[in-house]
């Protein structure tokens, strides 16, 4: 139940914009090092890899503690609804206009009818185990958008889900 009052407080604090972020020059390897420690312990259990193709020399500003709970909640997800010996991959890549995270699984993808509620909140989709609450995605959304980033989420044409991360470097 704290869990739950902790993250209904925190969107509550991101929609009344009065969370004060402290962005700061982030390598893009910690941010994905801070949001994994929280999962480490799910992917172990279920005997999963994550895979990294982050470059060495890509960093993003942004506020790390606010970012890679953003991050954890999506790999939470990811390790959820991937099999046992499963793969998850994060991929950055960077250019003029932004900072692009992708994190994808090789487990079964999404159900069409749950895309478009993905990120709403308290939405279980279909396959939601028994003890979500649908609140960890809308979170994330919500924290990447105050990072003037966009979330998106499809399924991949070989399988699985992915989840597209694009932190834009300037509004536009």
């Amino acid at each position: 139940i704290q869990w739950l009052i902790d993250v209904l407080l925190k969107i509550s604090r991101l929609d009344a914009d009065v969370v004060n972020f402290s962005y700061q020059n982030t390598s893009c390897s910690k941010l994905i090092d801070s949001a994994y420690e929280t999962v480490a312990i799910i992917l172990d259990v279920k005997n999963q890899t994550i895979i990294r193709q982050i470059p060495d020399d890509i960093s993003i500003q942004c506020d790390i503690n606010w970012l890679s709970e953003a991050i954890s909640n999506i790999l939470k997800n990811c390790a959820e609804h991937t099999p046992e010996n499963g793969i998850i991959t994060v991929t950055i890549h960077d250019n003029a206009l932004f900072s692009q995270i992708i994190i994808e699984d090789n487990g079964p993808g999404f159900d069409p009818e749950d895309i478009p509620h993905l990120f709403d909140r308290f939405y279980k989709g279909i396959h939601s185990s028994n003890g979500s609450i649908g609140i960890g995605l809308a979170l994330s959304k919500s924290i990447i958008q105050k990072h003037n980033g966009r979330l998106y989420a499809y399924n991949r044409k070989e399988g699985g889900a992915c989840f597209d991360i694009k932190l834009y470097k300037a509004i536009i």
